[in-house]
């Protein structure tokens, strides 16, 4: 069991009506007595990270729980993608759990019967490969336990876990029986329960027919349902705006071929991007690694290090750690050129130095070209030769679209479109001051991830990369 340090820690229970009862725990006992209904509870003082420990509940029973930690305490939610455990995972990612020794890192499956368990070489198999590198990385770095609660299912939509409040809100939504039915399972459980904060990896549901667009519906709803769930746990849990980083949809199925394409896939993603607005957000851009014709890609090291990335910079002092995508903040028409500006553009860059690709380019008559597109310091510049008068851009905007930019973080840019709404400036996820360009970042976190395949990053602490360093 992990606790959430620096935060007081309720404890309840059932009892018989009247019965007193009493909670130990580091030196201190808290004293109660069951309400009519046989219900109690109990809120332990706050306490530094640290353990083992033991919580004892006594009553006309005496109930002990060993080998409890104080630490960090994160929620990692959605479907297949979060849920996938690391025995499902190809390659690298079983080399890399041949090592895993970690005492203080402890995860709960809510699917698995909510039991915590230690990660050792083989109680790791089941977890959460998302989790397991993001919490992997933090406990690495904070010294501290972990514990990760996983409630993630394989083929749901976010709709599913909406709370009941949120739905009634929804005329529609309201009058599907089928929504909100994981909420009640596998988040209802868990509420009370003091958590630093949740990462969430979903969307494919809702993308899930991608050879038919239906680019209406994701636009004019995902956003708001999925805003909606955000606030909803956040209100339910009674802990404020607590940090909630998501994943923006990878990159699946074929190469784009077409500048016109228009599935749902892209259009999710361009909703999971204003979702932005939602207090205390963060996204992690994964355009970058996916598969072709694969649902669900074994990368899980770029996605788990990149809303790790997140956490460190906002939540634990890292303040100049690069955690944010290239993020399209407004445009200029110059002519026959367009000129895109961003946030988080520092060191704007390709892999190598190569050609930029992924810009589509368009006029009014949205009949779209391949732009040929320039780096020009924190900008691009986009122009066709067959478009006089353009007016629109969309970036990296298909299923599997040759995407290249990148900043010397070595986070890639995400992919938007100018053409419809945008994230309001005062709310675009905030910028640190410039940085000196690092054309090889990318080189770097893949031979940390080759090194954690191969199993040199032992137990214990391990030995991350030095990120760039802002002047």
């Amino acid at each position: 069991m992990v606790l959430q340090r620096a935060t007081a820690v309720p404890v309840w229970g059932k009892a018989a009506a009247g019965e007193s009862l009493s909670v130990a725990f580091r030196g201190k006992t808290k004293a109660t007595v069951a309400a009519a209904d046989g219900s109690w509870k109990v809120t332990l003082d706050a306490s530094d990270a640290g353990g083992p420990f033991e919580l004892t509940a006594v009553g006309k029973t005496t109930v002990t729980f060993k080998d409890v930690m104080v630490g960090e305490v994160w929620l990692a939610s959605g479907q297949s993608n979060m849920a996938w455990t690391m025995k499902t995972l190809a390659g690298p990612n079983l080399d890399s759990a041949k090592t895993a020794n970690h005492p203080d890192l402890r995860y709960m499956n809510m699917q698995a019967g909510g039991k915590w368990t230690a990660v050792t070489e083989t109680t790791v198999l089941d977890f959460s490969g998302t989790a397991y590198y993001f919490s992997k990385e933090l406990q690495a770095r904070l010294q501290v336990p972990v514990g990760v609660l996983v409630s993630a299912v394989g083929g749901t939509d976010v709709e599913r876990w909406m709370d009941d409040a949120s739905l009634a809100a929804d005329p529609l939504l309201s009058k599907d029986t089928g929504t909100g039915d994981l909420y009640k399972r596998f988040i209802v459980p868990l509420l009370g329960y003091p958590i630093k904060g949740a990462i969430w990896y979903q969307g494919e549901n809702n993308a899930r027919d991608t050879s038919t667009p239906h680019p209406a519906w994701i636009s004019a709803n995902y956003k708001a349902h999925f805003t909606a769930l955000i606030g909803g746990w956040r209100k339910a849990w009674k802990q404020g705006d607590f940090p909630f980083y998501y994943v923006q949809l990878p990159n699946i199925n074929g190469a784009q071929g077409s500048p016109a394409e228009d599935l749902n896939w892209p259009r999710l993603r361009e909703a999971q991007r204003l979702s932005l607005t939602a207090p205390n957000t963060a996204m992690a851009v994964t355009i970058d690694v996916g598969q072709a014709n694969e649902l669900h890609p074994p990368d899980k090291w770029d996605v788990g290090h990149r809303l790790a990335l997140c956490a460190r910079a906002r939540e634990y002092g890292e303040k100049d750690l690069g955690y944010q995508s290239p993020m399209f903040e407004s445009m200029r028409v110059d002519g026959k050129t367009i000129r895109l500006f961003f946030r988080h553009a520092q060191g704007l860059s390709t892999h190598g130095n190569a050609k930029v690709t992924g810009f589509a380019i368009a006029g009014a008559d949205a009949k779209w070209a391949w732009g040929d597109a320039v780096i020009k310091g924190d900008t691009v510049l986009v122009s066709a030769a067959t478009i006089s008068a353009p007016t629109q851009i969309r970036y990296g905007w298909g299923q599997n679209p040759p995407v290249s930019l990148y900043n010397s973080d070595g986070l890639p840019a995400s992919p938007f479109q100018t053409n419809g709404p945008q994230l309001p400036v005062s709310l675009q996820p905030r910028a640190f001051g410039g940085a000196r360009p690092l054309r090889n970042a990318r080189v770097t976190l893949d031979a940390v991830r080759e090194a954690d395949a191969l199993g040199r990053s032992r137990s214990g602490p391990i030995a991350l990369p030095a990120y760039p360093v802002r002047p």
